[in-house]
């Protein structure tokens, strides 16, 4: 394999059908071709030891090395646009870009010194996708870049060929996977063993044909996308409830759940079936009367409650599939835990009169008594004098000199019965002790 590798390009004559070979260089390196494209006017060809120029007209050939400005001699990939620039991709900080035989350069990121990069296309809006070795993928423009890595979603950060196809989506392959980036709102779909895909994706085996059909070339095989298969999922996931365990115990969900009174561990399982990328359903819940709004979308199907105590709650749950197609309404469990004993209304009740019960009573009925010189009443304004008086004395001081000065008073003497004065009424004097 190596040795046809290193044998340089081929030219096929049309008239006598048979191949001749092209003379490019002596050096081994500039004879192993890595990529061809080109137009009528001429042909381009990457190869590890630089780029090389065929203009078929007047069969001349010129070459770009690194001491032509290049930033690495292995050119993995080369690119022709819509715009016919021709766009190299290497080793370094930057993409190299030839407009009317002049060469420019686009610095992919700031972040890191030097990319391995292995990829390139252009996606239906013009837009110039990188796909590396390592770093993920970048959409470069003139003026700034953005980066998709695995915290963005793709498949892993080690991509080997990249694609755009004729719906607005990018295509990257790597080890065992592939990545998929919509171009309109740059949400990643990713297609692994679960789909199908056991096999290591060739560096830049892809290939888009008339017909918008992308072939992936792959270490077991070719693989087919036909885009105009791929409609949008209309159908919303069937959602279900799958398990419920209160403190890691299974409770029957069937109908509304009723617990008694405890600090309970709350597990809540769930599962929405969509056939079309099942790993890619997502879901949103709350529980109402606990949670203070809906959660993110995400596509973890497990929620814990750590405490939960008494009270009325509601769980709701939602699911979408992939292409955002949602449940029509939420799937809804009741949940009520009892309240505690101390909570009931009948403990309040007890707990009300007992406190009452406890308030220090004292004293006989000073306002309904009569007594003093004239056998009148004891009058409320000398009655509030004598509390606010000594309100900041302790309770049994002021009941000591409230019996004192009752007594008092009402000792006198009756001029018509020539009798103390007789107790009518009682009243309650009510201290509450703070």
């Amino acid at each position: 394999m190596d040795r046809y590798r290193k044998s340089g390009i081929y030219n096929k004559k049309i008239n006598s059908g048979k191949f001749e070979k092209y003379f490019l260089s002596e050096d081994v390196l500039q004879n192993s071709v890595n990529a061809i494209t080109g137009d009528n006017e001429s042909v381009w060809v990457a190869t590890l030891g630089g780029i090389f120029t065929i203009h078929p007209g007047d069969n001349t050939v010129q070459h770009y090395s690194s001491n032509h400005g290049l930033p690495h001699n292995n050119i993995k990939q080369i690119f022709r646009d819509t715009k016919n620039q021709i766009w190299a991709v290497c080793y370094g900080k930057d993409i190299c870009c030839f407009r009317n035989n002049k060469m420019m350069k686009f610095r992919v990121s700031s972040i890191n010194d030097i990319l391995d990069i292995t990829s390139v296309t252009e996606d239906k809006n013009g837009n110039i996708w990188i796909a590396t070795y390592g770093n993920g993928i970048f959409k470069i423009d003139s003026a700034s870049s953005v980066n998709f890595s695995t915290e963005q979603g793709i498949f892993s950060d080690y991509c080997y060929s990249i694609i755009a196809d004729d719906k607005g989506f990018i295509w990257i392959g790597h080890r065992a996977g592939l990545s998929q980036i919509n171009t309109d709102d740059f949400s990643v779909n990713t297609f692994s063993k679960k789909n199908g895909i056991i096999n290591e994706f060739n560096y830049n085996a892809v290939f888009k044909d008339k017909t918008g059909n992308i072939w992936f070339g792959t270490s077991s095989g070719i693989i087919k996308y036909d885009p105009a298969k791929n409609k949008k999922n209309l159908v919303p996931p069937a959602l279900n409830i799958t398990s419920v365990k209160f403190s890691d115990k299974e409770v029957d969900f069937t109908h509304d759940i009723i617990c008694p009174y405890d600090a309970y561990k709350l597990k809540i399982e769930f599962m929405g079936i969509s056939y079309k990328n099942p790993s890619k359903v997502t879901y949103q819940y709350k529980m109402e009367g606990y949670d203070l709004g809906w959660s993110e979308f995400s596509t973890d199907n497990i929620v814990q409650y750590n405490r939960i105590e008494d009270g009325n709650f509601t769980f709701f749950v939602n699911a979408c599939n992939s292409d955002g197609i949602c449940t029509d309404k939420p799937l809804e469990l009741k949940i009520r835990i009892e309240a505690p004993f101390w909570k009931r209304w009948w403990f309040l009740t007890i707990t009300l009169v007992t406190i009452c019960m406890s308030i220090y009573l004292f004293s006989d009925g000073f306002a309904d008594q009569f007594g003093g010189t004239h056998g009148k009443k004891f009058k409320y304004k000398p009655f509030k004098e004598i509390l606010l008086k000594n309100c900041e004395k302790s309770m049994w001081e002021q009941q000591t000199i409230l019996n004192n000065e009752f007594s008092s008073w009402r000792q006198c003497i009756n001029p018509n019965t020539n009798e103390y004065y007789e107790q009518i009424d009682d009243i309650t004097v009510v201290g509450i002790k703070i």
